[in-house]
């Protein structure tokens, strides 16, 4: 065999002299020496000539040696130099190591046997004092970390056939740092045969100080991300600084001292920390000083240097490539934001009404508020529940408030500043837009990466239905929701592939992270034991205890921060999701069971009929399938089995919700729902006649076309004029000033007409307020009705509903001969061809009335 040693050099006058001499002391020495000169503006080059006349002059050796200059990063000068080799086998080195005398012996031995590819040699440090003994840990693969297996090659002693670097392309050029990483898994991609030598040893000097330490750092995570490497220890390093920066936020928010007092805490442990996981390759008292110093070192420049690296990565990114590559999506996204954009004011606070549509979009507001002011989303007025989405919907305003766009300070009632009230809405909205956006590259990621669709079909079903365009148009933590499940799902299917204690971990902090946006989220803590008994590597129920123990103190951390704190109440929360909403069921008149009209007429209005049906088709397909395979041990079938029992686990989940198991409840199932028929489409498709593939194509586009006529069909109310402008019109037309008007309580939820909200709440919030008519709240007890009283959704409640208030004064003032003098319905010209006024009613989809009424004393004339 004939071996050509490279290497290459680039301002290296300080260590080239004990390079070279490493080299040519060598017991076997290689046939040719190839150094490339990355264009040192030092004595490098000299001191490289000088080096060998001397050796070539003191030891006679006869190995022949190059010196090329080729600008450019160490790839391109590693590719320059193995095209001027003459040898079959390339061994490599860098300059700043001293190779053991027997490393070119070592290193080539195992190409005698021909099916040997490469050799990845070992290395160990060359120190001088305790600073660069203390970094060593931080930098190489210490002797009882070594897996002979999966040791991957490094450029520091490394070997390989030269056909090997030529199927693979040569070393990377685009990458100037962690080259040969990127080489090194390309090698694994090709199959190459690699052969661990430990005896193969490579003394690597280290760093002199703190500054060249953090350099180096910095320059490797700068080059993972340059490389689209993801490490599991920068995501842990980002958790820990992340979940500082979030303790003193929330010190400041709660105006309490304790989170000061748990980083203070985690820092007395963090410390000893470092010093133990390193300290038995030191062993010197010293160290407990320079351990601690390079951990807060090496964290800083990993934060750094991945940031910059993404920074600069999102800057030389090729946006046009992208959305080139993925032409679909793209194309879906972008209609999805106009048609967002095109609703965005549809039902928030403006010059005509002080509150939102759907109310819940003002409590989620006064969420926000309340966190900031008062430390606790659960105060009286607020959503209550889980405090982690109202705080980054918080931070998400800065930028705005930044820029002068909105100023939520000068808020002082709900009935003042309306255009402004318009402005922090519309942001608010775009915040939910955000995670919008976020979920539907999720969603196209899992489909691609995962089950090896195209993402279209997925995707398109994903965002093309009645419950995500219509959340997706409120600011609620719903569509957020929906986004950190389908992150947590991602490294999910990444455990179920490949088991990794700390993938595992990472899954654990997400779906915490999860749960402590809504609780809607806590059947994630059941798809956690799935993963882990899913996987097919031996068991450590230590992992599933921390992963658990994990999950719950984020949810603590994150979620609930504020009860910890006895900042609010959540037993109102609770109240109203376990106890009074599920009682609900008994007053409705549905003609059937609640669980038959739940599964036949609230889930297709909610997701569409086709996606109802297709989903469905999906399912039992794929079901049929995973039992014909006898849940064979593959990973896409394990994938798939997983992602039947999450489905499942969820649905069982709404079952104590009983009738009110709809509206925003139900968007949890949609993730499920879009991957069952993407992989049911792809997969009749794939296995269709190509005579039948247009046949195919043309029902399918005909299928997809009646997805989009329904879900469209919601948006088209939007863009109509909605019952309460129009009776607020009639009413300030036609009923003469002064006049007393009748409303239900609480005013606010009873889809009212905009002008009587306006006037009331400014009455009530401002006593001196001038209006223009009177009100009076009224229910059927005995009392003195008004001139005219103003009834929405009555067909509901006399048609629908056992007992009720309304349906009680109804009736009342029916038998007191009052006159229906008006009456507007929501143009129900597109819904109706799908669903009845009941299945629009109980959907929850858009907050507006079936229909408004206003009734007339007969003792007024006309």
């Amino acid at each position: 065999m004939k071996v050509s040693f490279i290497a290459t050099v680039f301002n290296e006058e300080r260590t080239i002299n004990d390079f070279l001499k490493s080299i040519f002391q060598q017991s076997t020495l290689p046939d040719e020496m190839i150094i490339v000169d990355g264009g040192s503006s030092d004595w490098t080059i000299a001191n490289i000539k000088n080096q060998i006349s001397k050796i070539k002059k003191k030891e006679n050796r006869q190995t022949k040696f190059k010196v090329l200059v080729k600008k450019g990063n160490r790839s391109v000068g590693r590719n320059e130099a193995i095209k001027n080799t003459t040898g079959d086998i390339i061994v490599c080195s860098d300059a700043g190591n001293i190779l053991d005398e027997d490393w070119v012996k070592n290193i080539i031995e195992p190409f005698n046997d021909s099916k040997t590819d490469v050799v990845a040699g070992y290395y160990k440090g060359n120190v001088k004092n305790i600073f660069q003994k203390c970094l060593i840990p931080y930098v190489l693969v210490m002797p009882d970390k070594v897996n002979q297996h999966n040791f991957l090659p490094s450029t520091r002693s490394m070997a390989f056939r030269k056909s090997i670097w030529k199927k693979v392309s040569g070393f990377p050029e685009g990458y100037s740092h962690n080259e040969d990483y990127v080489f090194a898994k390309r090698l694994k991609k090709a199959n190459a045969k690699i052969i661990f030598r430990k005896d193969a040893i490579v003394d690597w000097i280290p760093r002199r100080n703190t500054w060249e330490a953090f350099i180096m750092f910095f320059r490797f995570a700068l080059g993972d991300v340059e490389s689209g490497i993801f490490r599991n220890k920068a995501f842990f390093i980002f958790a820990r600084y992340i979940l500082g920066l979030y303790l003193l936020l929330l010190s400041f928010i709660e105006k309490s001292l304790v989170p000061l007092y748990l980083i203070i805490l985690t820092i007395f442990f963090y410390i000893p920390w470092s010093i133990k996981k390193n300290y038995k390759y030191v062993r010197d008292v010293k160290a407990i000083f320079f351990l601690p110093l390079l951990q807060f070192v090496s964290d800083l420049a990993v934060i750094m240097g991945t940031t910059f690296g993404l920074l600069k990565k999102i800057k030389h990114s090729s946006f046009y490539q992208i959305i080139k590559n993925n032409k679909g999506v793209s194309i879906i996204i972008g209609l999805y934001i106009l048609l967002m954009i095109t609703v965005i004011d549809w039902g928030i606070p403006n010059t005509n009404h002080p509150f939102n549509y759907f109310m819940d979009e003002w409590h989620q507001a006064q969420a926000v508020r309340g966190v900031f002011r008062v430390g606790s989303p659960n105060i009286p007025g607020a959503a209550n529940g889980s405090m982690f989405h109202f705080l980054l919907s918080g931070l998400f305003f800065i930028p705005f408030i930044a820029f002068g766009i909105v100023n939520p300070f000068i808020i002082g009632s709900p009935v003042e500043n309306l255009e402004m009230q318009q402005k922090i809405f519309q942001v608010l909205r775009l915040n939910t837009l955000f995670f919008g956006v976020a979920s539907i590259v999720l969603i196209s990621y899992i489909a691609k990466k995962y089950f090896r669709l195209h993402p279209f079909f997925t995707t398109f079903l994903f965002v093309v239905n009645p419950i995500w365009l219509s959340f997706s148009n409120y600011f609620k933590y719903d569509i957020a929701l929906i986004f950190w499940i389908l992150l947590s799902i991602v490294p999910l299917f990444s455990y179920i592939k490949k088991p990794k204690a700390s993938t595992f971990y990472i899954t654990a902090f997400l779906c915490g992270i999860s749960l402590a946006v809504k609780i809607s989220a806590i059947p994630l803590v059941m798809i956690l034991f799935v993963a882990f008994f899913l996987n097919q590597e031996k068991k450590h129920f230590a992992q599933l205890f921390i992963g658990v123990i994990i999950y719950v103190g984020t949810f603590l951390i994150f979620g609930i921060t504020d009860l910890l704190l006895g900042k609010g109440n959540i037993s109102e929360y609770l109240y109203d999701n376990i106890i009074r909403t599920p009682s609900l069921v008994d007053n409705y008149i549905l003609g059937m069971h609640y669980i038959a009209y739940l599964i036949t007429r609230v889930v297709p209005t909610a997701f569409g009929h086709v996606l109802f049906f297709v989903s469905g088709l999906g399912a039992i397909y794929l079901l049929f399938n995973l039992i014909k395979n006898k849940m064979s041990k593959n990973n896409i079938d394990r994938i798939i089995l997983f992602l039947f029992i999450s489905f499942f686990i969820f649905s069982i989940s709404l079952i104590p919700l009983k009738i009110e198991a709809r509206g925003n409840r139900l968007l949890v199932l949609l993730p499920f729902m879009t991957v069952f028929s993407g992989i049911f489409i792809n997969n009749i498709f794939s296995y269709t006649k190509s005579y039948f593939k247009k046949i195919f194509i043309f029902g399918l586009t005909v299928v997809l076309f009646l997805q989009i006529f329904e879900s469209i069909s919601w948006i088209y109310v939007k863009l109509g004029t909605d019952p309460r402008q129009k009776s607020s019109d009639w009413i300030v037309r036609y009923i003469k000033p002064k006049s007393v008007i009748g409303i239900e309580n609480i005013p606010i939820y009873q889809f009212l007409p905009d002008i009587i909200l306006k006037e009331f709440y400014a009455k009530k919030y401002d006593n001196s307020k001038k209006t223009i008519f009177s009100y009076q709240v009224i229910d059927s007890s005995p009392q003195k009705y008004p001139s005219y009283i103003v009834v929405s959704n009555e067909e509901i409640a006399e048609s629908y509903l056992k007992d009720s208030p309304k349906k009680n004064l109804i009736s009342k003032i029916k038998n007191e001969n009052y006159k229906k003098v008006f009456y507007t319905r929501e143009d129900f010209a597109l819904l109706k061809i799908f669903r009845t006024e009941l299945d629009y009613f109980m959907s929850g989809l858009i907050q507006s009335p079936v229909s408004i009424s206003i009734y007339k004393s007969p003792t007024i004339s006309e």
